[in-house]
């Protein structure tokens, strides 16, 4: 399943190729996709395809488009809310995560790779990820982290709860919540909220 859910035959075209592109990109990445594993995928002609993306870097930057708009703008939606708190930001990422747990692995695969087009696509994204990440110490003078540890802690953020997501099953055989049946994907969302709060609390 991708980042958009629907019939596969009532979708329009663009999105029936992102969908496709999404699957490959985040089982292979960028380099080792090709536009006739896409035209393959989609059972449509390479010229179709052409129609829609100019080229395979084009189809990329959809994808991380569509992929980073739902995640971040699921995030962004949580911290923006009244009382919101990091663990309000965790259970939307794991609500999103579950559903499509290949769009973890699509962000990492750009990480590897040393994240040329992340910072272009994401834009302004990455302040709600650290607007999550910060939630529960604005309200909490003595547990504040020093300015200077905001990008670290966007980075400890980031990999602690996409992260385990991302490489869950490079540990099937260890783990007992592997699948992204919904009592699985609740319990991994707690887990990974009473995570982020020991972390926050007990630093020095």
């Amino acid at each position: 399943m991708s980042a958009s859910e629907s019939t596969t035959s009532s979708r329009p075209t663009p999105d029936r190729i992102l969908d496709a592109a999404e699957k490959l990109f985040s089982e292979q990445g960028f380099a080792a996709t090709t536009l006739r594993q896409v035209t393959r995928a989609t059972g449509m002609s390479q010229p179709n395809i052409y129609n829609h993306f100019e080229d395979k870097q084009a189809l990329y930057d959809g994808v991380l488009e569509r992929a980073m708009g739902l995640l971040f703008g699921t995030i962004e939606a949580a911290v923006q809310r009244e009382g919101a708190t990091s663990a309000h930001a965790i259970e939307a990422t794991g609500e999103v995560l579950g559903r499509d747990p290949g769009l973890a692995r699509l962000l990492y695969h750009e990480v590897a790779r040393g994240a040329p087009d992340l910072e272009r696509v994401c834009r302004g994204w990455s302040w709600s990820l650290l607007a999550a990440a910060l939630a529960d110490l604005d309200a909490d003078e003595a547990n504040r982290f020093e300015d200077e540890d905001h990008s670290l802690l966007l980075v400890a953020f980031f990999n602690l709860v996409i992260g385990s997501f991302a490489t869950a099953h490079a540990f099937h055989e260890h783990t007992a919540d592997e699948t992204h049946e919904a009592e699985s994907i609740e319990h991994k969302t707690r887990f990974l909220v009473r995570t982020w709060q020991r972390i926050v609390t007990l630093h020095d």
